[in-house]
């Protein structure tokens, strides 16, 4: 299952320039805004281009096309299935986690997601459900359910840094 949503979904996994299989190596997710890719997102963060300063694992996905043309993550109640098409991105992440560690040394223990407003929910969202795969996260202008006391349960802590921005991101989508 896991091998047919990369395939339907493929994604950009960046290596740093020392990497070598004779270690474990930490991992992050970079997941796009609403009506951004994964390309401007990394040009906007620049994951890519501390990765082999810091030594990491870079997955750049994308999210699903939506009917007025932009990229989403099916995150929370909140944003951004504004078409309710019902996609799993949560098994998606899970499926690229996994496809990095077939290909890849990663470190399981130090598994990251960065988000950028629907990203940031898409993070908030994955560490709700998968919170035992998760080190930590970063939400830069994302946040999470409506009524998260009754809808987020994480089975065991996540490590979150909460990034706000001024603008109101939710009114640009609507």
């Amino acid at each position: 299952a896991a091998r047919a949503l990369v395939a339907a979904r493929p994604y950009e996994a960046k290596l740093p320039d020392q990497y070598s299989d004779q270690k474990n190596w930490p991992l992050i997710v970079l997941l796009h805004g609403y009506g951004a890719n994964g390309v401007t997102q990394d040009l906007y963060f620049g994951l890519s281009h501390e990765q082999s300063r810091l030594g990491y694992l870079l997955a750049v996905p994308e999210g699903t096309v939506d009917s007025k043309g932009k990229q989403f993550w099916n995150a929370t109640d909140v944003c951004c299935d504004f078409d309710r098409k019902g996609i799993d991105d949560v098994a998606y992440i899970d499926a690229i986690i996994d496809d990095m560690a077939d290909h890849y040394r990663i470190d399981r223990h130090q598994v990251f997601l960065v988000g950028h407003s629907n990203g940031g929910f898409m993070s908030h969202r994955y560490a709700c459900d998968r919170a035992s795969r998760l080190a930590a996260f970063v939400s830069l202008a994302g946040d999470n359910y409506k009524d998260a006391a009754t809808l987020c349960k994480p089975q065991s802590p996540v490590a979150v840094l909460q990034v706000a921005q001024q603008i109101d991101n939710l009114r640009l989508y609507r």
